[in-house]
């Protein structure tokens, strides 16, 4: 067994690994099944998975749609799923809009 960093899982899963093929498949299970929940409660025509870890739909993607559908309410209509990779320039402008609302607005309380 190879030692990486967490963010490497992916790959050795892919790669076929069985370690980390069997963690990224659970935290496939548990991502899906709290889709299912959120889309339950919130009723979303729309979900998006973003940020560092969305690579995981790479190689857990069906397993994620398979927990979604197993875990929804049987009558409810199926969630549009999309997926957006997000890079520094989308964390920067984020942050430049936070700074821009506590400049505008006073401080943010957390």
């Amino acid at each position: 067994m190879t030692t990486e960093p967490a963010h490497g899982h992916p790959r050795l899963a892919a790669a076929g690994d069985p370690l980390p093929a069997r963690v990224i498949e659970e935290a496939g299970c548990a991502l899906g099944a709290l889709v299912a929940q959120i889309s339950d409660f919130v009723l979303p025509r729309k979900i998006l998975l973003a940020g560092e870890g969305v690579g995981l739909m790479d190689v857990a993607g069906r397993t994620v749609e398979e927990s979604i559908r197993v875990n929804r309410h049987p009558p409810a209509a199926p969630v549009d799923l999309e997926t957006k990779v997000s890079d520094f320039h989308d964390w920067a402008r984020g942050a430049a809009v936070l700074a821009l609302q506590v400049r505008v607005l006073g401080a943010v309380e957390v």
